[in-house]
């Protein structure tokens, strides 16, 4: 079995180059065709001695006999290849037509080539495109013969439009590169039609991105280093070779977004998860049904050698056929061919252990697997990735033996190898994190799991520096069980125990059954915590969207675990801290001031607009303090000096945003100074105009938000009663907040649909909040509090960017958006449409969640997912900038006519018109703009709960539920259907789902569509 994956290129240097840049060494190269057009292989097989003959150089002259005899037909039948990786750049050049055929123009052609012989056709040209396509049809076919479609990857690459560190190319070559972009869209949109989706190699923007320094010089397709390294990457993670794929189900390599996805696609097999970029391999066989119980296997060190990802104990699934068995793979092992334990670091921004952890949590809540039949096996490196996954599934259990609880005391070699792959020889990065609750250690870390630990003491190493140092650090409070088993094992050492011994331990544990029979010479304890109301040294922190963190002190305040800025938010504000009993209070108390006044850390949360609102609410959980330690001046003095900190930071410009934080700010100081804490004097009357003044500046003069949020609409009554309750009674802000609540509801009422949720414009969320509309509206139900707008029919129309059209027999409601007057909430949603007909949602919108990482909910604001439609290779202007150009102008009543439009795009002006008669709703998408010939539009509609079936320009869309068709559209004129992968947040926004996005690609400037409702 050979241990290299074997590649053979058609394309250009684009394909070929990665492997001189990288110096990979796993990889072979087979055979390279270049400077050779797909629509040559359409035609008959040219001989031209004359022309060859005349060639000099025994490579170009290879190049030349092999696009004229149309060589790869023939020789994919006998190359022996693993992969066929091809790329269309080489598309740039002419046809000739000679010889009752066609050939490549290429520079070599060319040059050689006695003009007079041949006519051109041009290389974007509708005859080039028709030869192309029977061209790539045939090289498919030829696949397809010999069995090879799948080992074909299809790199989708694009002229870079700029070069690394200086910016533009020049007019004239932009003008050329616009016009192989366009041609190679085409390509893509033929080709994405023939083959799986996975087969394509997608680039990151910034790959994209032509080098300064090239070793064929400056072009738009010799792009920086990080592209070829993400060539490299792509092979190794996106497929397995034929030879080791001979025992592995059909869909071994396959990608999905998700363990949701999969499970749908894949019960038996290998398979990737793309999440963000990093592939994350899996192997499992899910068959046994969702009642069994589960086995999820944690991999230790990997012994490198043959191609990548390795399932290790994945052959116990035949010795435990009677349950789901799974088994993972370290992705950060990918980053470097030497690497062979990295603990699923990741790298310094995202710890994978972390991101599979939360992967699992969400598919085991979506499934609705019981956490008690949930056993997580590892030994050696598995444990860290054990204890996460532990953590995220309350009450499930956890097996590791003889595991690395902290990676920083294993052997230098390894980390060394961690510290430069992972990141970037950052050293001081691992050495400065502290002992416990840091990624690099299981010190001090438990969980509501239960836990069986075996250690063999022959494996000193292992039992004096991390079981030893483990159970020193730990406290076992919170644990559901703890079982420590000390064995002695000359023959395996650090190693595991036999297979039979391990079958064996993995059926009993998950019987019921003893155990202790398979260890060696063992001595066993069992623990079963009595749980403590309160901890002296750890406090047992709570958050409704993460598992349960224990803070020891004293408290690292700037500690991130979960990578989220609410944990953190919720961690300073302090708010969660009145439960605990008053020595405990003292305590954090005396640590937080440690840290932040005394030792000025620096702390985001504490001091900066930031933690605008986390200080807001900690004045408020402060104030709440003072009652508890009046007895005690030396604590009450603390929270003083803190509150006075606080205050002081909120009063600065840098820190206060006229927004609803600077609402809550203005209360919480306002509260304070009620409170008897001394400031300076007229902090009040300064504090109650800027109020006003905010107040003012939130909303336009109807009452509309204008952060661009129907949740945000919403949470402002809650703020706004609080406000309230601390004006004088004569305030002049208390005729604008009158006037606020009552436009809320009806803007809350039109945006409500049948089933209860909200219609999810901005950073907003589906279910309305029932506790702030009972509070300022006094009922019990959405549809009852928001009376008489969430019944009523007909449109709301506001200027501030809202349009909402409820039909007269309450089946349809419609919703189209654009405005932008304050980037706090705003999403890229200008153009967006969305849909509700028969109580299902045809188009929808992303949505909004807190409890991601930042990176995924930029993706969810971006314009990548809304229903709108784009300008391909256009980017948006950022949303912090000055605002221009977004607006909605209600146009006429009969028909309903309404027009929205931005110029987010540099030069273009983008407007969607919709036209609303009877059951029919026309479309009409137009850009315009300095120069807008040969722009490709995508015009995009997300569906959740409807079916989509293609059928050439029209798209039928059918009820998941009962399949019946409730709508369609159809595209007017040229141009092509696809339908990708998008997100949205559910009515639960801690969970993120996959759902599809209907694509309609264009290449003109105007394009209508018409619905119709059914």
């Amino acid at each position: 079995m050979s241990s290299f994956l074997n590649v053979l290129i058609f394309g250009s240097c684009v394909s070929r180059d990665f492997f001189e840049i990288t110096a990979e060494k796993k990889i072979k190269l087979v055979d390279y065709y270049a400077r050779s057009s797909f629509a040559s292989i359409s035609a008959s097989p040219i001989k031209d001695d004359d022309l060859t003959e005349r060639v000099e150089s025994k490579w170009q002259r290879s190049m030349i006999e092999r696009d004229l005899g149309k060589n790869i037909i023939k020789d994919l039948e006998v190359k022996d290849f693993d992969i066929i990786l091809v790329d269309f750049i080489d598309e740039r050049f002419n046809l000739a037509k000679v010889f009752s055929s066609v050939c490549t123009i290429s520079t070599e052609y060319k040059k050689y080539q006695n003009k007079s012989k041949y006519k051109s056709i041009a290389f974007d040209s509708d005859e080039k495109f028709e030869l192309w396509k029977a061209g790539i049809d045939k090289f498919l076919s030829t696949l397809i013969k010999i069995n090879a479609l799948d080992k074909l990857r299809v790199s989708k690459v694009y002229w870079a439009t700029e070069i690394e560190g200086e910016g533009r190319f020049s007019d004239e070559y932009y003008d050329y590169i616009k016009r192989n972009n366009i041609m190679l869209d085409k390509m893509y949109l033929y080709l994405e039609e023939k083959v799986n989706i996975n087969q394509f190699i997608f680039y990151p923007e910034k790959t994209l991105m032509a080098a300064q320094k090239h070793k064929w010089g400056v072009q738009p397709f010799h792009y920086v280093n990080d592209f070829y390294f993400y060539t490299k990457k792509s092979l190794e993670i996106n497929v397995v070779t034929s030879r080791e794929k001979e025992n592995i189900k059909s869909n071994a390599g396959k990608v999905f977004p998700d363990l949701l996805s999969a499970y749908r696609s894949v019960k038996v097999g290998e398979f990737f998860i793309n999440k963000d970029g990093v592939m994350y391999p899996f192997k499992w066989d899910m068959t046994k049904g969702k009642n069994s119980p589960i086995i999820f296997f944690t991999p230790g060190r990997t012994i490198r050698g043959k191609p990548m990802p390795v399932f290790q104990r994945s052959r116990y699934f035949e010795f435990l056929k009677e349950y789901n068995c799974i088994s993972c793979f370290d992705p950060t092992l990918f980053k470097d061919s030497e690497m062979n334990l990295a603990w699923f670091q990741g790298e310094k921004k995202r710890f994978y252990a972390l991101e599979i952890a939360s992967l699992w949590k969400e598919f085991v809540k979506v499934m609705n697997f019981d956490p008690t039949k949930i056993l997580y096996y590892g030994s050696s490196g598995g444990g860290i990735l054990g204890f996460y996954l532990a953590k995220n599934t309350p009450n499930s259990t956890l097996y590791m033996s003889n595991v690395q609880t902290d990676v920083r005391h294993y052997d230098p070699k390894t980390l060394k190898k961690l510290i430069e792959v992972s990141f970037d020889n950052d050293s001081g990065y691992v050495e400065q994190a502290g002992d416990k609750q840091n990624r690099f250690t299981i010190n001090g870390h438990s969980g509501p799991f239960h836990l069986i630990y075996s250690q063999n003491k022959v494996d000193n190493f292992h039992y004096e520096h991390h079981y030893k140092k483990w159970r020193l650090s730990t406290e076992l409070t919170y644990f559901k069980s703890v079982c420590f088993i000390e064995y002695e094992d000359v023959e395996t050492g650090h190693g595991p125990l036999n297979t039979e011994s391990e079958i064996g331990i993995i059926r009993a544990i998950i019987e019921g059954v003893d155990y202790s029979a398979f260890f060696p010479a063992h001595s066993i304890e069992n623990i079963y915590p009595e749980k403590k109301k309160q901890d002296e040294k750890i406090i047992n922190l709570k958050h409704y969207a993460y598992p349960d963190f224990e803070l020891s002190f004293p408290i690292n305040w700037n500690q991130d675990p979960y990578l989220s800025k609410n944990w953190k938010h919720n961690l300073n504000s302090l708010r969660w801290l009145h439960v605990f009993d008053k020595e405990l209070k003292e305590k954090v108390i005396q640590d937080f001031y440690s840290f932040n006044i005394e030792k000025k850390i620096k702390n985001p949360y504490f001091n900066t607009r930031r933690g605008d609102h986390t200080i807001s609410l900690r004045i408020e959980a402060l104030i709440g303090f003072m009652e508890d330690f009046k007895e005690l001046p030396s604590v009450l003095d603390k929270i003083e000096k803190i509150l006075k900190n606080d205050v002081a930071s909120l009063l600065k410009g840098d820190v206060y945003q006229i927004n609803n934080h600077g609402l809550m700010a203005d209360v919480a100081i306002i509260k304070a100074i009620n409170a008897g804490v001394n400031f300076f004097p007229g902090l009040n009357d300064i504090v109650h105009d800027r109020l006003i003044n905010t107040l003012s500046s939130m909303y336009d003069e109807e009452g509309v938000c204008l952060e661009h949020s129907i949740s945000y609409q919403e949470y402002n009554l809650l703020i706004l009663s609080e406000v309230k309750k601390i004006l004088p009674a004569k305030s002049i802000a208390l005729s604008v907040i009158n006037r606020v609540v009552e436009k809320s509801r009806e803007v809350l009422g039109f945006h409500l649909l049948k089933n209860k949720q909200y219609i999810p414009i901005g950073d907003s969320f589906r279910v309305p909040n029932e506790k702030i509309l009972k509070e300022t509206y006094g009922d019990n139900d959405s549809l009852e509090e928001l009376l008489p707008f969430s019944s009523k029919v007909g449109t709301f129309f506001s200027k501030s960017g809202y349009f909402i059209y409820k039909s007269s027999d309450g089946l349809t409601h419609l919703s189209l958006v654009s405005g932008w007057h304050s980037h706090v909430h705003k999403q890229n949603d200008e153009l967006s449409i969305f849909l509700y007909h028969k109580d299902h949602i045809i188009f929808d919108d992303p949505g909004y969640t807190e409890f991601r990482p930042w990176g995924e909910i930029l993706e969810l604001k971006s314009e990548t997912w809304h229903s709108n439609f784009i300008v391909e290779n256009k980017e948006w202007s950022d949303m912090v900038e000055k605002p221009s150009g977004s607006k909605i102008e209600l146009i006429s009543d009969s028909p309903l006519s309404v027009v929205a439009e931005h110029s987010r795009n540099k030069k273009l002006i983008s407007s969607r018109n919709l036209i609303i008669e009877d059951n029919i709703i026309l479309i009409k998408d137009c850009i315009s703009g300095e120069d807008v010939s040969g722009e490709v539009t995508k015009h995009k509609f997300m569906i959740s709960e409807v079916v989509a079936y293609i059928n050439h320009n029209s798209v039928s869309l059918h009820s998941k539920t009962n399949d019946l068709e409730i709508a369609k559209i159809e595209a007017i004129g040229s141009g092509t259907w696809n339908i990708k992968e998008g997100k949205r947040v559910c009515s639960d926004r801690k969970v993120v789902e996959v759902c599809n996005l209907l694509v309609f690609t264009s290449f003109s400037k105007s394009k209508d569509f018409k619905v119709t409702l059914y």
